[in-house]
This record gives C-alpha cells, sequence and structure tokens, in this order.
C-alpha cells in the first residue's frame, strides 16, 4: 500500500459528497509507515470548495495519524472511525469535532455510491 494509493482513495471517496453540507474543517493526514507507505496531505473544505492536496495544511483543525492499510479500510467504508480510534489504529490531535465532520461527508459518499449501485 502505499502513500500515492491513499491519496487517491481520498479524492475518490469524497468527490460529489459535498452537495448540501455546509460546515467547514482542515483536516491533515498523516499516513504512518515506512518508504513510499508514509506521507501527508490534507483535506479542506472551506467556503464551498473541497480540496484534497498531498501537503501540509498550516491551519489544520485536526491532525489524523493512520497506517496506509488502515486509511484504505476507513475510505472503502469496511472500517468505522469510531472503531478505528478505539482500537488505536487512528489517533487524533486538534479538534475531533471537525474530524467528526470529515466523517459525515464520509458516510453522505458512501450514501451516496450504493444510490449509483
Amino acid at each position: 500500500m502505499t502513500f500515492e494509493k491513499c491519496l487517491s482513495a481520498a479524492r475518490q471517496m469524497l468527490e460529489g459528497s459535498t452537495e448540501g453540507y455546509h460546515g467547514e474543517f482542515a483536516v491533515q493526514v498523516n499516513i504512518e509507515g515506512k518508504g513510499a507507505e508514509a506521507g501527508v496531505f490534507y483535506i479542506a473544505f472551506k467556503k464551498g470548495v473541497l480540496a484534497v492536496e498531498p501537503h501540509e495544511y498550516k491551519d489544520r483543525d485536526v491532525i489524523m495519524r493512520i497506517g496506509a492499510e488502515d486509511f484504505i479500510k476507513l475510505a472503502d467504508g469496511k472500517l468505522n472511525p469510531v472503531l478505528a480510534v478505539t482500537m488505536g489504529k487512528l489517533k487524533l490531535d486538534g479538534n475531533v469535532g471537525k474530524a467528526i465532520e470529515l466523517s459525515k461527508l464520509i458516510e453522505i459518499e458512501l450514501k451516496n455510491e450504493k444510490k449509483r449501485k
């Protein structure tokens, strides 16, 4: 599992999921691992615009730390974010409420994906 696959999964997971969403957040995602597995990207939703970019976000609300394999499971809806936190697979630093906002967007996209199938 590579960092690039995680970044791609994040972009795919959230495409089209912002319709009707009015919150704002900036979440930095630190993919932990060795070599090509590791990396940093951010997911931000500000003023109605979603961005998923491979950079640190200085004005972030929260940092998520997670392994590449677990991030892919999270993106695919195979790993519940609350369960991931309680199991220690996902660590959060900062405003946890903003991480919950991201979780809401993920839920919207997963529901939309099921409707499309």
